[in-house]
């Protein structure tokens, strides 16, 4: 939570007037220590006279008097300075604390607090200072964080973009081994370059504006004219990219010829992370089943596929692909779960269509 001073009037003691305070209390303390010692020796001396009967005179008296005012006031000002410089310097030690306080500020930022002390300016000068360390020590963790959400999204992207050019090497390298190829393999990789090459322009713009801001950029919703259809192309496009090497199986449950808004980009971050973790982690002699049901409010996205064991050994996962799918059903207020029951691995995806938000 981003810190709030509270805007208020300096409404303690001046320093100024603290000094003049010390100095009348100096004074009043001097001045009773004067007139007490004064009045005492006196009538010490008076009464040493008078009981041993010693005659004075009054030069004797006079000096006496003089040379005992001085010394009292000599005593008086001397306890004046020491009582003034003492209540001065509790002060002026407090000031030593505030300069080491701004020095460790400099040094380590946000990582002391400076005790507030009275209610001078020196008090709120302390305030100012934590403010401004408690500030330092904000600005220093959401600088952090903002750097930490640019590599993740970087991150993200990245992997992103990696999938659908993976997705044109296998397929342009499927073509290179075929000796003859037939019209209607052209004219489908013709589609998939362009499909791809537009999805990956969109997420290399998407990562350029990353640079700029830590929130991943939002992508236009396309108002979709047939769900059905758009599923069904998918999922053939989805069955195609993988049958080479796996034995697959879908099912799509939709109603015809329905209309929503949704991001046909989103869904293509979906389709090809799953396509991704298919290709790295699932067992080829296994069947990978893909299931999609939709009704007028949200679809649901089933995968299941068997997890390929190297030497017996599961392989680990980055998480990546899976942390996508999950952002991109944030952006849909749904959710992307993923179990895994022994070699048996499972994510569902829950989409809700935003119309209907």
């Amino acid at each position: 939570m981003w810190i709030k001073k509270k805007n208020k009037i300096f409404k303690g003691k001046s320093f100024a007037r603290e000094v003049l305070e010390y100095l009348f209390l100096s004074f009043l303390v001097s001045a009773f220590l004067f007139y007490f010692l004064y009045h005492t020796c006196i009538s010490i001396a008076e009464t040493y006279v008078l009981d041993r009967a010693i005659r004075v005179t009054s030069e004797q008296a006079a000096a006496f008097y003089m040379w005992l005012r001085s010394a009292c006031i000599l005593a008086a000002v001397f306890l004046f300075l020491v009582l003034f410089l003492f209540l001065l310097g509790q002060r002026l030690s407090y000031l030593l604390v505030l300069i080491k306080g701004v020095e460790s500020l400099r040094e380590h930022p946000g990582d002391f607090s400076i005790p507030v002390e009275g209610q001078d300016e020196f008090a709120a000068l302390a305030e100012g200072i934590n403010f401004l360390a408690a500030t330092q020590a904000e600005l220093n963790h959401r600088e952090k964080e903002i750097s930490r959400k640019r590599e993740e999204l970087i991150r993200s992207l990245s992997h992103d973009i990696r999938t659908p050019l993976t997705s044109l090497l296998s397929y342009s390298e499927y073509l290179e081994q075929k000796e003859q190829l037939e019209s209607e393999e052209v004219r489908s990789f013709i589609s998939l370059v362009h499909s791809k090459a537009g999805q990956m322009k969109l997420l290399t713009e998407q990562l350029l504006e990353t640079g700029k801001s830590a929130e991943e950029p939002g992508t236009p919703l396309d108002e979709i004219s047939d769900l059905h259809l758009l599923f069904r192309q998918f999922l053939d496009e989805w069955e195609s990219l993988l049958e080479d090497q796996f034995v697959c199986h879908t099912t799509l449950t939709c109603p015809r010829e329905f209309s929503c808004f949704l991001s046909v980009s989103d869904l293509h971050r979906i389709f090809d992370n799953l396509i991704s973790n298919i290709e790295k982690y699932a067992d080829p002699d296994h069947l990978v089943e893909f299931s999609i049901e939709a009704d007028e409010t949200s679809v649901i996205m089933i995968q299941k596929n068997k997890i390929r064991s190297l030497n017996g050994n599961i392989p680990e996962s980055s998480k990546i692909g899976l942390e996508n799918i999950q952002k991109t059903a944030d952006k849909y207020r749904g959710s992307a779960d993923a179990l895994q029951n022994d070699d048996i691995f499972e994510i569902q995806i829950q989409l809700y269509f935003p119309s209907f938000l």
